[in-house]
This record gives structure tokens, sequence and C-alpha cells, in this order.
């Protein structure tokens, strides 16, 4: 089953999907509030390697970006010291729905409410957050944040920009700042600085490691390095351009083979890393990991969906 509604369903939808014994391909986030993430983590607990639950996070199935992190735990960049993240986006429009009730226009713009999409750090900012994880083996201890909705369009609640500070284990210290902001689409990257090198990552101009250990992924740095025949040789400018079929393959082949893959934990920890950083910008305070999951944070869309039911 493909779960590839408004994020606030996700939860309702993975245990309605795991109930009927359904293997599910969720995308992210799991949830878009903290309730929402332990109802995953539970579904995960009683999955018993019966079932493949996979969530929305292809880049980890990106060849350049498995490889780089793979270096990066063997330790080719050294002990990790610093890192930073970034998510430059263009602004998000909002799409043009007269003459019709405030959910309807909700749910043709659910992007911009938190309570139904988390906002631009579950949206957009978690694929470089789960990386971050996935680098660090761990999710952070703390954060610090700032952020805010300047020049969003009016009617809706989520901000537009964050700049989140995260203290992960063994005093790593990660900086990251995400924006959906102006006309232009920047840049998202990931950058892991260690006693032996950098290892840094893009969507697009290039994956590579400088320092001791240099390697580079064959991903063009810019669009002018490429020519036709290199491009003809396979050679791209996307460091992406595998990571959805060779996810979608291993889902294929856990099911096909039974060795049933579970990322229900992962996810979810990805999920929960974003709300700390969305949660401490908006409360201005320093929070916890154990804050937030001592928290009983359920975001309610208010949503009242039986007038779209047809008589």
């Amino acid at each position: 089953m493909l779960i590839s509604s408004p994020c606030y369903t996700h939860p309702t939808f993975m245990e309605a999907a795991v109930a009927a014994g359904k293997h599910v391909y969720c995308e992210k986030p799991v949830a878009t509030d903290v309730v929402g993430c332990k109802r995953i983590q539970k579904v995960g607990e009683g999955l018993n390697g019966k079932l493949s639950v996979v969530i929305g996070f292809q880049i980890r199935h990106a060849t350049a970006y498995a490889e780089m992190v793979k270096r990066i735990h063997r330790a080719d960049i050294g002990e990790v010291v610093t890192a930073q993240l970034y998510y430059l986006s263009s602004a998000g429009k909002l799409n043009d729905s007269k003459n019709v009730s405030d959910d309807e226009f909700r749910i043709r713009n659910h992007f911009h409410f938190n309570a139904l999409s988390g906002g631009i750090l579950l949206d957009q900012g978690i694929h470089m957050l789960d990386i971050c994880n996935w680098a660090l083996k761990a999710h952070p201890e703390k954060a610090i944040g700032t952020g805010g909705n300047k020049f969003r369009p009016a009617g809706g609640d989520a901000w537009n920009n964050y700049q989140v500070l995260y203290k992960y284990p063994n005093d790593v210290n990660v900086s990251f700042h995400s924006t959906q902001v102006g006309p232009s689409f920047g840049d998202v990257c990931c950058r892991f600085m260690g006693t032996k090198g950098m290892a840094e990552a893009h969507y697009s101009g290039g994956v590579f490691i400088n320092g001791d250990n240099k390697w580079d992924s064959g991903i063009a740095r810019s669009a002018s390095e490429l020519t036709p025949q290199q491009q003809a040789a396979g050679i791209f400018l996307s460091s992406l351009h595998d990571a959805d079929a060779n996810k979608e393959k291993a889902f294929i082949n856990s099911i096909e083979t039974r060795n049933h893959l579970d990322e229900t934990a992962s996810g979810a920890a990805s999920t929960l890393t974003a709300i700390l950083g969305r949660e401490t910008a908006v409360t201005g305070k320093e929070m916890s990991w154990d804050d937030i999951l001592r928290s009983l944070q359920q975001l309610d869309p208010k949503l009242n969906l039986a007038q779209f039911d047809k008589s």
C-alpha cells in the first residue's frame, strides 16, 4: 500500500494498512506531531518481521549518498566535530481556491498549515535531518532555534524560515537552515567536518570528500562541467538520479525474499528531530529530546470531512 496523502493522515492510514496485513510505503514525515510519531513507533513494535514498512527517505538509497555515509562511518573524515545542513527552497504558493469552504481551502493548501503538513521542516528540511541522523548514527540530544514567516502568503500558519542548532552525542554541533523564500530555488546540502577531512553532498552539485582520504562520487559539481559525451556515458548532475529506483527495488525485493524492511523507528526519529527543531524555534526556548518525548502534543486539523460526502 502506498500512503502519499496529506501528512496528518499518515498514522491512521499506517495503522489501518498494517492491521489489514499490507506492506506499506509511506511518504515522509510519518506524522505532524509527537503523538502521531509514537503511534508509528507502536506500529513498528508490532510488525515482528512479518511485513515491510518503509518511509519515503529515498536519499538513503542514492548510490552517491550511501557511499559517502559508508565512508563517514569508517572514519574517512576522522571523528566528526560539526555539521552544516541547509534546504533553501523557493517560496510556496497558495492555490487559488475561491468560493470554497475554509476546510477545502486548507486541504488544497495543506503545506501551509502545521496541523495538516507539519510545516517546512517536516516537509522539506527533514531530508537533511534524516541524512544527519543516519551519518551520525544518533538523534540529537537537544536544540535551540529561531525563525519566522516574514513575507509568507496570507492564509497559512506554517513558518517559511528556520535556523536551528542541534547538539548530538559526542559533543557534535549541527547547524540547520531551512527556508521557503523568494522566487528561486537555492541549494540542498549537508556537510560533515571531521578531524581528517570534510564530506559534502548536494542534491545537484556533487558528493565528495576532501582531506586525507579524498573521494569523489563522479556526480558533476556544475552543469557546465558536463559534455554531451559525459552525459551519454552516464555522468550525472543530480546525486539523486537513482534514489527512487533503488528504494523501490529494495522495497519490492524485501517482500519477494521475505527479508522484510522496517523503517518505522528511523522514520519516527527523523520526524521527531524535525519536530524538535520546529518547537524550539516557535517557543524560543532550548528543548531536549526528552522534552519532546514527554510531550503530549497532538495537532488537530479540525476538518469537517462530512461536508464532502456525496448524498
